[in-house]
């Protein structure tokens, strides 16, 4: 088992790892299982060690590695019995359209709320999604607008 030296997988935590707590949490919209979900992509880059040419092969890397880990954690039987109610975090100091915003995306399933943030809050254009997904970008395209449409709905819904 070969290992990342300590220098390099320090500089990784201290760039990625708050992305990769979000993208996990915005999948399984529970901050103990994001909190996991980061500790197990970090231990498998850790002793994976995979030959990265860039800083962004490495991002892509670990966003690809924390959706398919997300997806396993949602896949078991325990998790599929499980409902998850409320918003995705009940901090007290967001504004209200911040709680707004935070409650329609907690109705929004794992897979789209991981398309808003990889789209809206990480800033990847379509194309990048697509190839991190490993799907066409016309999909990636239909999906997002999709989930803008979900999107209308709720807040249409919580406006009436």
């Amino acid at each position: 088992m070969k290992l990342l030296c300590e220098h390099d997988f320090r500089m990784a935590l201290e760039r990625h790892a708050s992305m990769v707590y979000r993208l996990a949490y915005a999948r399984t919209g529970n901050a103990a299982d994001a909190e996991d979900i980061c500790q197990d992509v970090f231990l498998s880059l850790s002793t994976k060690n995979p030959d990265f040419e860039t800083v962004d092969d490495m991002k892509a890397w670990l966003i690809r590695v924390t959706i398919n880990r997300a997806n396993t954690l949602w896949r078991t039987a325990w998790r599929r019995r499980v409902i998850l109610d409320g918003p995705l975090d009940n901090s007290e100091e967001e504004s209200q359209e911040d709680l707004m915003i935070r409650e329609a995306l907690s109705e929004l399933s794992g897979k789209d709320r991981i398309l808003i943030q990889l789209h809206y809050f990480e800033g990847y254009k379509l194309e990048e999604i697509a190839k991190i997904q490993r799907k066409s970008s016309t999909t990636v395209r239909s999906q997002l607008h999709r989930v803008h449409k979900k999107l209308r709905r709720i807040f249409k819904e919580e406006r009436a």
